[in-house]
């Protein structure tokens, strides 16, 4: 099963096979900018900087668009890869909530080399804190607080309610 790349026990395949799906993907365009390529490794934790910079290398000689070496764990590491690959299209993800990456802002990001700064926990973290609260609340019988919910206008344009409607009518039997 996929796993987190913050999860320990990480296991990665074989150069080639990666090498050979990062082909495919590119070879599926139906235009260079139809879809935007992101290679990631997993390799740095089980097989070293060293190893993970070669495969760094083959992705993006492969037609990866973009580089992502999970992991890092010092702004030396962040740093290494940058002087390695600069000039390359760098990915990084900032784990909020916990994780082994540097803290720094997309302009600190931007000033070493990387090109893309992912926030992959940032919204599920807070939405699960703002569920916890909300059960926590019913299950005490305590009515929900106005300042933490959106009104039913503004989830109904969040949501795109207007757009919905003019779909079911046009639809509907």
């Amino acid at each position: 099963p996929k796993k987190c790349g913050q999860n320990e026990d990480k296991k990665v395949i074989p150069v080639e096979a990666m090498v050979a799906k990062i082909r495919g993907a590119v070879a599926a365009r139906s235009s260079p900018d139809a879809m935007y390529v992101i290679a990631r490794t997993d390799s740095l934790a089980p097989e070293g900087m060293k190893k993970a910079l070669k495969r760094g290398e083959k992705y993006l000689h492969a037609g990866a668009d973009a580089l992502y070496v999970e992991g890092l764990s010092s702004d030396d590491e962040l740093h290494e890869v940058a002087k390695e690959f600069k000039g390359k299209a760098l990915v990084q993800t900032m784990m909020e909530g916990g994780g082994e990456s540097p803290r720094h802002s997309p302009r600190e990001f931007g000033e070493m080399g990387y090109a893309m700064i992912l926030y992959p926990t940032t919204i599920i973290f807070r939405a699960a804190r703002a569920m916890e609260r909300a059960v926590a609340d019913l299950r005490a019988g305590r009515p929900m607080p106005e300042s933490e919910a959106t009104k039913k206008d503004e989830f109904e344009k969040l949501v795109g309610i207007e757009y919905w409607r003019k779909v079911e009518s046009e639809y509907k039997p």
